[in-house]
């Protein structure tokens, strides 16, 4: 599965994660916005179930400038580091 971030959209870390929950799998998800639980889930590819098939495989991150410049350059380093800290998930800043 794929998941696309919308770059337009984020101002704030709730406005990053606010894009997130829809694709956070029904199952045992410990999501608690914040960067540890979205660590997590990046490891379990936003799947908590046995359905592989739900996995996220691919992370498109569009307009990513704008969000890099809301959110500042530390932060916006952080979470794409944590992005592409599963070797199964590629991720794409557009």
């Amino acid at each position: 599965m794929k998941l696309t971030i919308d770059g337009n959209g984020i101002k704030t870390l709730d406005d990053f994660y606010d894009q997130l929950e829809p694709y956070l799998v029904t199952g045992e998800c410990p999501w608690g916005r914040n960067l540890d639980s979205l660590d997590e889930i990046v490891s379990t590819f936003f799947n908590y179930t046995d359905k592989v098939d739900l996995d996220i495989k691919e992370i498109i991150w569009t307009e990513s400038n704008r969000s890099q410049t809301s959110l500042g350059r530390q932060k916006f380093d952080v979470l794409t580091e944590i992005l592409s800290s599963n070797d199964g998930i590629q991720l794409r800043l557009e």
